[in-house]
């Protein structure tokens, strides 16, 4: 039905607010994708220099082991918590680099508009998951650092350290995931 007079102004006038307001609002999203995409390499240099140092921590118990029979009795500790330090790191960039599996077995044999659907409700579906994995694993730090858990080892490394950087690994991931 066609407008009347004074529906086309408060149509217009509507406009005129909604115009600023979408323009306003796509700067903000894209200001939070480019600060997300700096977390996700801030996080991946931060991988690539945990992975260095893994590698010289595990290189220098086999020199250690190697040639004059010692041993650190630590390397094999920090050596497992900079694996999970990389591995949680470097989940965001990765994603957003495409370097996560992705099983398109039967995507491909959808039609273009049903692809962004079925994307769509697979970032929901992932991003639900990693809610209730993020949750728990706060819960676990929490829960860590009230308890006062230290590990059984040398060094009696609080829990809630190296259980931090798995959370820390989520949200990147979450965030990238959103972006």
């Amino acid at each position: 039905r066609p407008l009347t007079s004074h529906q086309g102004r408060s149509t217009s006038r509507v406009l005129r607010v909604l115009r600023p307001l979408a323009k306003v609002t796509a700067r903000a999203a894209g200001r939070t994708a480019d600060l997300i995409d700096r977390l996700d390499m801030i996080s991946a240099y931060l991988a690539a220099a945990g992975l260095a140092a893994m590698s010289a921590i595990v290189f220098s118990e086999v020199v250690l082991r190697s040639l004059f029979t010692r041993s650190t009795l630590i390397a094999d500790e920090i050596a497992s918590y900079m694996l999970a330090m990389v591995s949680f790191f470097a989940l965001g960039y990765t994603l957003r680099t495409g370097g996560h599996i992705r099983v398109t077995l039967f995507f491909h044999r959808f039609p273009a508009k049903a692809r962004k659907w079925v994307d769509v409700v697979f970032v929901l579906i992932g991003l639900v998951s990693l809610a209730f994995f993020t949750t728990w694993l706060l819960d676990l730090v929490i829960q860590s650092y009230v308890t006062k858990m230290d590990s059984q080892s040398q060094i009696e490394t609080p829990m809630w350290i190296p259980q931090s950087v798995l959370v820390y690994g989520t949200i990147v991931l979450s965030l990238a995931l959103v972006s």
